[in-house]
């Protein structure tokens, strides 16, 4: 919340609520003016029209964050983010490719990614030709054990970053189990561990090369809030 105030000039008046609207229609969120008849002052009260960076929706910031770290750099302008996060019901492994690794410590949780045969190559393919590998050995079958290997080496690499944003942002910790990457042909429900109320869950939509693969959140019910000391 951001309070701003100004003396009741006309034109200083009109200015003022100028520059809020301004503001809200650059940043979103809500202004609340008014008029002090005793100080002769306008008071405009603003709330920003982020969402609250304390629960699922800010850690996929984290999220998506970790994983162009990790792919940008063999794929540049190849891959493509939705400005969209989905709501689940559950989280699932789906065809062709899907990656899953559990994380516990201070924070708990599930990371799936779920790949296109096509998007499973392209990565693939990026990933080691930037590690130096020569084309003509690389692997054309989305099946092969080279390509399921490569899989979980990349996921292996964003949850560490992951883990490390998080750390950084919030001094929170947790652990990863080894990252799994299988071959399936249909779809499996995964969860973080016995049922519990009030698990979140959300999926991010990415492209590379054009083809899809989804990236799948499941977190425990928790919120993350600044600690106020006396």
């Amino acid at each position: 919340m951001q309070n701003i105030s100004q003396t009741n000039d006309s034109q200083q008046g009109e200015a003022f609520i100028h520059e809020i609207s301004n503001h809200v229609i650059r940043e979103g969120g809500e202004a609340l003016i008014q008029f002090s008849p005793k100080k002769g002052e306008l008071q405009a009260h603003l709330k920003s029209g982020q969402g609250d960076p304390t629960g699922i929706d800010y850690l996929c910031g984290y999220l998506v964050k970790s994983i162009q770290e990790v792919f940008t750099p063999s794929l540049g302008d190849q891959l493509y983010c939705s400005q969209t996060v989905q709501s689940l019901a559950k989280v699932h492994l789906r065809p062709d490719i899907g990656c899953f690794v559990q994380f516990t410590g201070d924070y708990s949780g599930l990371l799936i990614l779920n790949y296109s045969g096509a998007a499973a190559l392209a990565l693939y393919r990026g990933y080691m030709l930037q590690m130096g590998m020569p084309e003509e050995e690389l692997s054309t079958m989305h099946t092969s054990d080279e390509v399921i290997d490569s899989l979980g080496e990349l996921v292996n690499q964003i949850i560490g970053k992951f883990r490390k944003n998080v750390e950084d942002a919030y001094g929170l910790q947790a652990q990863n189990s080894q990252p799994k990457a299988i071959q399936i042909n249909a779809s499996i429900t995964l969860s973080i561990g016995p049922a519990q109320a009030g698990e979140q869950y959300r999926r991010i939509s990415f492209k590379v090369a054009g083809h899809p693969f989804q990236v799948e959140l499941a977190f425990e019910q928790s919120q993350f809030h600044q600690l106020i000391t006396p």
